[in-house]
């Protein structure tokens, strides 16, 4: 395809494009072969970009923001281009600069209390960050799409529409969360204070789009009404032009394999599986689960792995051995929380990684709430065997690992389910031409 069938596309997250996130691998699975010279970030963490899909990078530090009230020298704003980062003293500043903020990020997320986050927004809202180095960035890169990625954060909303009205740029505001509504659980007046704070903030944006997309159906319908605006879905794609020939191998315990965030209630659900796991394999040993994660254990978390036998504890792995370790597995296991304020939290988001399972063509052991999105969307197209009840995994699970049959069917049933509707080609082109008609909207009907 020609270069110039492809538009200069400006992308704005609050998270680093890199590919072992799952926004920053959900970026380079649909922007991978757009040419490097149209694309572009503007992200406010202090990690370093870590993807071979976009080299232009421009990032706003908190960590400068701070230290600018001691000292007017420092820029809060820095370009940053791949190709420099192979400068060993350059890629070193900018990896000091990343541990510090880490930290400081690692607590917030920890802890998340609401004056935290308030001083945060407070932070954004006095420090210098509208830099004459971020608008010689957008000059200088002339935009002529802005993807913004819904965020919560008032902050980054500011960011964001101060950007879409200095690039002039055709806007686009895609929701992988539930950031807007109000179905959430908290006692702190505080937590809703800021929640009302941020709705209006993101209205603003969505006030300046030219187009909204969503990640699962559930979100589109809710947020179509939200909205008054007829939203576009846009998922993770796969490739599904070979179909994998995936035998099961009876001669061993079946392999149940997890990879991914363990956080927002999601080990509870886990831990669940591998005390159904404990009492299944008595006396037989059926099957043993294995968990792939970066995140760190908490002390209740190594307790429960003292104690449960069936579950692996295999830690982080490079985004590159993800696939591997799913192929070599005969059960793929998604889980949602089970537990109140982390259901309503992860309402409406969708897993990309279960794009990656129907790929692998795996069955899917599906494990959370019956109103979570990504559980709904599993069980409406009958392609996981899904769980809503944790007092019954063990039933359901049993009567999996004694169904070989079952497992084999699933597996095929995601992989067809995953050709018709997450074909990573089909996806990009969509998304290609839905950039291009607005920017020329008077011949879409060319």
């Amino acid at each position: 395809m020609n270069n110039n069938e492809y538009p200069r596309v400006l992308i704005i997250s609050d998270a680093t494009w890199a590919d072992e996130n799952n926004i920053g691998n959900t970026f380079s699975n649909l922007f991978e072969g757009w040419p490097k010279d149209k694309i572009a970030m503007v992200y406010a963490r202090p990690d370093l970009p870590n993807t071979v899909v976009c080299d232009n990078f421009f990032q706003i530090s908190e960590n400068r923001l701070i230290k600018r009230f001691l000292n007017f020298n420092i820029k809060t704003g820095k370009k940053i281009n791949n190709s420099e980062l192979n400068n060993l003293e350059a890629k070193q500043t900018f990896r000091n600069e990343e541990n510090s903020g880490k930290k400081i990020y690692s607590f917030f997320l920890k802890y998340r209390w609401n004056v935290f986050l308030i001083a945060r927004e407070f932070l954004w809202k006095i420090g210098n960050w509208k830099t004459k180095e971020l608008d010689d960035f957008i000059e200088e890169f002339s935009p002529e799409i802005v993807l913004s990625l819904a965020c919560p954060g008032i902050y980054m909303n500011r960011l964001q529409q101060y950007i879409i009205v200095r690039s002039k740029a055709k806007p686009i505001l895609y929701f992988v969360d539930d950031v807007y509504s109000l179905k959430q659980f908290s006692l702190a007046p505080l937590f809703w204070l800021n929640k009302l704070m941020q709705r209006r903030s993101i209205n603003k944006t969505i006030e300046l789009s030219s187009s909204v997309y969503t990640i699962v159906p559930k979100q589109k319908y809710e947020y179509d009404n939200s909205f008054n605006k007829n939203t576009k879905l846009l998922t993770k794609g796969g490739n599904f032009e070979t179909n994998p020939n995936r035998e099961i191998d009876m001669a061993k315990p079946f392999k149940l394999v997890y990879t991914g965030n363990i956080y927002a209630g999601r080990w509870d659900t886990l831990e669940s599986i591998g005390r159904a796991l404990d009492e299944i394999n008595q006396p037989e040993l059926k099957g043993v689960l294995y968990v792939y994660t970066k995140n760190e254990l908490t002390t209740r978390m190594k307790k429960s792995l003292s104690e449960i036998k069936s579950i692996k504890f295999m830690g982080g792995i490079p985004a590159s051995k993800i696939s591997e370790v799913q192929r070599d597995s005969d059960i793929l296991i998604h889980v949602e929380s089970l537990r109140l304020k982390e259901k309503l939290m992860t309402r409406l988001s969708f897993s990309t990684k279960l794009v990656d399972y129907f790929a692998q063509r795996k069955c899917i052991l599906a494990v959370g709430w019956s109103e979570a999105a990504s559980i709904e969307y599993l069980r409406k197209n009958d392609i996981a065997v899904v769980v809503d009840d944790v007092n019954k995994i063990n039933i359901r699970l049993k009567e999996l690992l004694d169904q070989p049959e079952t497992i084999q069917r699933y597996g095929l049933k995601s992989w067809t389910f995953g050709k018709e509707n997450h074909d990573i080609h089909t996806i990009k082109e969509l998304l290609r031409q839905d950039m291009v008609d607005l920017m020329h909207p008077n011949d879409c009907n060319r």
